[in-house]
């Protein structure tokens, strides 16, 4: 079965905000459950509407750090060799930038590791089946 232009295209978004959907739980967890002192309580509501602006923030970072890349190496037809090489440069490059992930020191290299993993396992699923 061979791999449509939807399928190339919507591959990087839903990988994506499968990621951001995880970061954004796992730092709402720390920032809520690991600090000794909250700066400021809450209600429940706005803790659901900081969780989703987190997602949305997190998720439109990864977009632009990750889901363009993804799209243009698969255009080009990049081997995994140096899309490992591109997405270690991308993730290192966005570890100083000014981030929600920056004052998280290495979640970036996490996160870029988790879409790697995921790109390299869709690839492999989609040459199996040709």
């Amino acid at each position: 079965m061979k791999r449509t232009r939807l399928s190339i295209i919507i591959h990087p978004f839903i990988s994506i905000l499968v990621i951001s959907l995880v970061t954004a739980g796992v730092l709402f967890f720390i920032e809520n459950n690991v600090a000794s002192e909250p700066p400021i309580n809450y209600s429940d509501q706005d803790n659901l509407f900081i969780f989703f602006v987190t997602i949305l923030w997190t998720y439109f970072t990864l977009i632009i750090a990750l889901g363009i890349p993804c799209l243009l190496m698969e255009f080009f037809e990049v081997k995994q060799i140096f899309r490992a090489i591109i997405y270690g440069v991308i993730a290192i490059v966005c570890m100083f930038l000014p981030t929600i992930l920056k004052e998280y020191n290495w979640s970036f290299i996490f996160v870029t590791i988790a879409f790697f993993i995921i790109d390299v396992l869709s690839m492999k699923r989609n040459t199996n089946t040709n």
